[in-house]
């Protein structure tokens, strides 16, 4: 039952608890807790107080755990928090007396709900019936402080965590300082990681990424660079969050070639690093033009055994068709174990469009849609368009308007605008105006290209309704 319960199978759960009603081996209250925690986790509400009487019914006295689930379903899953008070009031006519798990699990709920008013009552209620609270009390409530931006409020909370001695938990500080760094009050968080070990509380790796994202962000680069050393000197090493954040930093200051460096660095500290940081700093080469270094990448994380996926090849893709490397390119998605997809195709097509070389195009197209089973989008439609009304193939650019069209894609402002442009170039003012009315019909504004486009074929035509269509199609922007 705990099997099927884990991976979501409710009805084959239900299916062997009758079985075992059934039979010689009656299920105990495990079995009906199990039950209820599946029939929770599935959001099936309305089942658990069946359950619940039928333990009653057969004699099943419930415990704490099954109670708790009943006030953890009620207050955490369905907001149901009148149903979960009543289940405490239930807890005390049975002689089951609510523990902090209980009292934490509503706070919990309550928290998650903003409903700060309540947590208070829960609070006293807790300490009437001595049960003291414990740092899973005061979590919840801290970072539902936090997250409305009362830091007033959880200030005064720190401190009464601090006098309940509740403070020696990664859990707490980790919500308290990332508060902070939201706030911008980095002194007081490099204050709470110098004052950790004397009070008993040990700096996590997940502090430290919450600190560094934060000082990242904040254009902090170096500040962040020396909290990764201050990281490593308490004997905690980067993880795939880390290296991503640092990273991710870097790039966007432009400093690639020291993100290269530090994944180089990485492999002699025997930091973990993803795929993920690879793509980070590919990208971000090449938007800057450095395909070579993108190139070298590649090579260099198959060497150290990091697996390429679809967007990695995409990128290098991408970057050697801006390079003008299309043959490159071309040859790198017919290797094996590339793994294209549309976004690849449209690259390479695009690549091809710009260079005017529609022989190339087609085949590419014929190789996408045939031989691979790849299904184009409206970007791919877009780029046919555009390279078929450059060579003044116009009539093959209305089957592929239409094919888009068939398969359910309606053309966005990009492909009427090329349309309506190569078809004014061809001298086919009536078929620009139609797909004008058609673009108009579908809700679709001209912009400046558009206009542009029509003024000068309506001057080239000097026809008596130039001004007319001029006026209209400005009335329409």
């Amino acid at each position: 039952m705990k099997s099927f319960s884990r991976v979501g199978k409710v009805d084959e759960v239900l299916r062997l608890f009758r079985q075992m009603k059934e039979g010689p081996c009656y299920p105990n209250v495990l079995c009906h807790n199990t039950v209820l925690n599946c029939l929770a986790a599935a959001n099936r509400f309305h089942a658990l107080r069946a359950v619940l009487e039928e333990m009653y019914f057969s004699g099943v006295i419930p415990n704490v755990s099954t109670f708790n689930i009943l006030v953890k379903a009620y207050s955490c899953h369905s907001y149901q928090f009148n149903l979960a008070f009543r289940v405490l009031d239930e807890m005390s006519s049975v002689g089951c007396n609510p523990d902090v798990i209980t009292y934490s699990t509503l706070i919990t709920g309550l928290s998650r709900a903003g409903r700060i008013i309540d947590i208070e009552a829960v609070i006293e209620m807790m300490l009437d019936r001595n049960c003291d609270p414990n740092v899973y009390t005061f979590a919840p409530i801290l970072k539902a402080h936090c997250e409305r931006g009362d830091v007033k409020a959880a200030e005064t909370l720190i401190e009464t965590m601090r006098v309940s001695n509740c403070l020696q938990n990664s859990l707490v500080h980790n919500i308290w300082i990332d508060a902070l760094c939201k706030s911008g009050r980095f002194d007081e968080v490099e204050l709470i990681f110098k004052e950790g070990t004397s009070k008993g509380w040990k700096p996590s790796t997940i502090s430290y990424n919450t600190y560094m994202n934060a000082l990242c962000k904040g254009g902090k680069a170096d500040e962040a660079y020396r909290a990764l050393e201050l990281m490593m000197g308490n004997g905690l090493y980067p993880t795939v969050v880390t290296m991503s954040i640092l990273l991710d930093s870097l790039c966007h200051a432009s400093k690639v070639f020291e993100a290269k460096k530090v994944l180089d660095l990485s492999f002699h500290f025997d930091w973990e690093v993803s795929l993920v940081s690879y793509n980070i700093v590919m990208n971000t080469l090449c938007k800057i033009g450095h395909w070579r270094s993108v190139m070298m990448l590649l090579v260099d994380m198959l060497k150290k055994g990091v697996c390429p996926n679809t967007r990695t090849y995409n990128i290098v893709v991408h970057s050697l068709c801006e390079a003008k490397k299309l043959m490159e390119a071309e040859y790198l998605v017919e290797c094996k174990g590339f793994s294209a997809d549309v976004v690849t195709y449209n690259t390479l097509l695009n690549g091809y469009c710009k260079t005017g070389n529609l022989s190339e195009v087609n085949n590419l197209y014929h190789r996408m849609t045939i031989m691979e089973k790849i299904d184009p989008d409206i970007f791919t439609y877009n780029i046919l368009i555009e390279i078929h009304c450059k060579k003044g193939k116009i009539k093959d650019a209305v089957d592929i308007f239409g094919e888009a069209h068939l398969k359910g894609f309606l053309p966005d402002l990009v492909a009427y605008s090329t349309f309506i442009d190569g078809c004014l170039k061809n001298g086919l003012l009536d078929k620009g105006l139609q797909l004008l009315d058609r673009m108009l019909e579908q809700g679709l504004v001209p912009n400046i290209a558009v206009q542009e486009s029509f003024v000068r074929a309506f001057c080239k035509k000097n026809s008596s309704h130039v001004w007319i269509s001029v006026e209209k199609l400005l009335g329409r922007r």
